[in-house]
């Protein structure tokens, strides 16, 4: 009895963190989400990249249409663990353990990124030096702090931002 409270406790505390973190839950709806890919020019041969993946929705609406090699990159490691579980035997979708502020990026040609508004301004420090030539950087609604911006309104009414990378 008493390892099972201490795990309820630590799955507590993780999801605390992940709160207090700037990481709280916000969804994509899947038909912004197939227009911004569609705005972006995004195809089977591109490789797809979520910043704070959570438990992997907007990954798997992405490979569900596309085919198409997707990365996760998520810090919780609660998040991370059943990320992988339900992908196991997905080899064209990966789920990492890392950091959305330092992770290497140069093989993403699109990256995706549902953050708050904090998180997103943090982001864009960095961002541009961490894409490759010609790879994209797609925020819904809360808006980077980069030049040469383009803005998507979305089918829900809502706006992203693209950042293309020259």
């Amino acid at each position: 009895m008493d390892i099972l409270f201490l795990i309820i406790v630590i799955l507590f505390l993780q999801l605390g963190l992940i709160w207090f973190q700037g990481a709280q839950y916000l969804s994509t709806k899947k038909t912004d989400l197939e227009f911004i890919l569609n705005s972006v020019n995004f195809d089977s041969n591109k490789v797809f990249f979520d910043l704070g993946s959570g438990l992997g929705n907007v990954l798997k609406v992405v490979f569900n249409k596309y085919q198409s090699k997707c990365v996760g990159i998520e810090r919780s490691w609660l998040l991370f663990l059943i990320s992988e579980i339900l992908f196991i035997g997905n080899k064209k979708i990966t789920i990492r353990l890392g950091n959305a502020f330092t992770y290497s990026l140069n093989e993403a040609d699109v990256v995706f990124s549902f953050l708050m508004p904090n998180d997103v301004k943090k982001l864009s420090q960095s961002i541009s030096d961490r894409l490759k030539p010609g790879a994209v950087f797609v925020s819904p609604i809360f808006r980077p702090d980069l030049d040469n911006l383009e803005e998507i309104n979305l089918p829900s009414g809502k706006r992203a931002y693209v950042f293309r990378k020259r």
